[in-house]
């Protein structure tokens, strides 16, 4: 099928061919060829629009496609990036070329129109070839599925944002643990990266925050599960929160607090939430508990340890007395 194309080429600052994305008497040469090269630099190879995707023909050997608007992007050449956009015409009827040598073949679309492989597309084929989806086809004698997973190319930063929030904001460092012989806390140094979390620090770098170390931490919050708070400058062991109650443990007994940090490197601590007859009980039940994230630290902050610490305790480097599990790059698993 033949293909519409648009190309948009800015070798060395200047638009030598094709045609200029943006016609107004406001702007010159000079504008004209910055925003083309802004387009060149920004773009990736992606579907733009898609009126119909992959799906499975009448012959279940061979599959449809409605039409497909894309570009590729080309930037293995600094000062001559090209971007190019294709129109690809609807087509039924199309031979599955790996419908009797592998279990799924994967498609995607090139400056030549459909592209199928056997295995996944590369890091590298991606940056020219921007992905559809897939077909299955287990038994190798007929198409059963016909998948669409498109490299969407609009709205990329909020894509990237959807991606950002569902992980969290990452953690590298950032490490407590006891400050002392008693129950202070000290916490290392650490870099946080997530959306928008260095913003009002360094505006060259808006999604990373680096937050110094605190020896001793002087002050942080107490939570509750409902969200109340009290300052404080050292563990309280000798409470725990009973829906939303703050509630003085038994005898005996140990709970597990739980850490986290804000962006500014302001602490929160959490009351335990359930109590336990041992330490190795409570490092049994590290990760399985049940933990109610107060919503201003589950909106704002990331989970950093856990601290297992026994009711009367007066000292945090006991290690029959006291416990710290920091938690990994991305906080609390099981504990939310």
């Amino acid at each position: 099928m033949a293909l519409t194309t648009d190309k948009f080429v800015v070798p060395n600052g200047a638009v030598a061919d094709g045609k200029q994305p943006m016609q107004s008497s406001a702007y010159g040469p000079t504008e004209i060829a910055n925003m083309v090269t802004h387009i060149n630099h920004e773009s990736s190879t992606a579907i733009i629009s898609m009126i119909a995707g992959l799906s499975i023909n009448a012959n279940n050997t061979k599959f449809d496609h409605g039409e497909i608007t894309y570009i590729i992007v080309e930037n293995d050449i600094p000062g001559a990036e090209v971007t190019t956009s294709y129109i690809l015409p609807a087509a039924t009827a199309i031979v599955d070329a790996h419908l009797t040598t592998a279990n799924i073949t994967y498609i995607g679309v090139d400056a030549s129109g459909i592209i199928q492989s056997p295995v996944p597309f590369t890091p590298l084929q991606r940056r020219t070839i921007a992905v559809i989806g897939n077909l299955g086809h287990p038994g190798r004698t007929a198409i059963t599925t016909a998948f669409n997973f498109p490299v969407y190319g609009k709205s990329t930063m909020s894509q990237l944002c959807d991606l950002a929030y569902a992980v969290g904001v990452v953690n590298t460092g950032n490490v407590y643990e006891a400050a002392g012989a008693d129950l202070t806390i000290k916490k290392t140094s650490g870099v946080l990266t997530g959306v928008g979390v260095g913003y009002d620090n360094f505006l060259n770098s808006p999604w990373s925050r680096t937050v110094p170390a605190a020896d001793p931490i002087t002050s942080f919050l107490y939570v509750l599960r409902d969200g109340t708070n009290a300052s404080a400058t050292a563990i309280d062991p000798n409470f725990y929160d009973v829906a939303g109650v703050k509630t003085t443990v038994p005898a005996n007994k140990f709970t597990i607090q739980i850490g986290a940090m804000f962006s500014g490197g302001f602490s929160n601590v959490m009351w335990g939430q359930e109590l336990y007859d041992t330490l190795d009980a409570a490092m049994t039940h590290l990760f399985s508990a049940s933990y109610t994230i107060p919503d201003v630290v589950a909106a704002s902050a990331v989970l950093r340890f856990a601290l297992i610490v026994k009711v009367g305790t007066t000292d945090l480097s006991d290690p029959a007395l006291a416990y710290f599990k920091n938690l990994g790059k991305f906080g609390g698993g099981g504990l939310v």
